[in-house]
């Protein structure tokens, strides 16, 4: 069994046990993706209105994020600060395309809305899965539980209410 190292003033950890977290990180990725991509064809399809530009940079986001995760566990050096700031900026944005594109669900097929609610499910169980799938690669650390913690505070400030006024969260 490795040794973990946390390098000093940084969530950067070394050590890994095992690449669960980039497996489930492509996974969640690659699904969401796909149903974005689905979503915002059967929109067009239907006319209604698409932030095309949003929805490029989320594409984009994934596949920055993914690339530094496989960099990551190939060098054996995990930048948890990194994760965090592109993770949350992804988020933000995710949640600032979904609510724009709830205005035009009123008017949209069936089809448009059962993607909707697809990916806002894939996003509600995205975090929470990788933080699980991170404990799971990384030795026990009280550092480890600190940035755990502090992800799950920033991402709170940014979820948004669902319809019964409940965090997404």
């Amino acid at each position: 069994m490795k040794k973990g190292v946390y390098h000093k003033d940084k969530y950067t950890f070394s050590g890994m046990l095992s690449d669960e977290a980039l497996w489930t990180f492509e996974f969640f990725s690659k699904s969401l993706a796909d149903t974005l991509s689905d979503y915002l064809d059967v929109m067009e399809e239907n006319h209604l209105c698409i932030p095309a530009d949003d929805a490029d940079e989320l594409f984009d986001m994934l596949e920055d994020i993914s690339a530094d995760l496989r960099d990551d566990y190939r060098a054996d050096c995990l930048q948890l600060d990194r994760f965090r700031e592109n993770i949350l900026a992804f988020y933000d944005l995710a949640f600032s395309l979904c609510s724009d594109l709830e205005d035009d669900l009123s008017d949209a097929p069936l089809e448009a809305v059962y993607y909707s609610q697809v990916f806002v499910q894939g996003l509600k169980h995205f975090l929470p899965v990788m933080l699980q799938s991170l404990l799971m690669d990384l030795p026990e650390s009280q550092k480890l539980q600190q940035f755990i913690e502090q992800i799950q505070r920033d991402f709170s400030g940014l979820a948004p209410l669902d319809i019964h006024g409940s965090r997404l969260n």
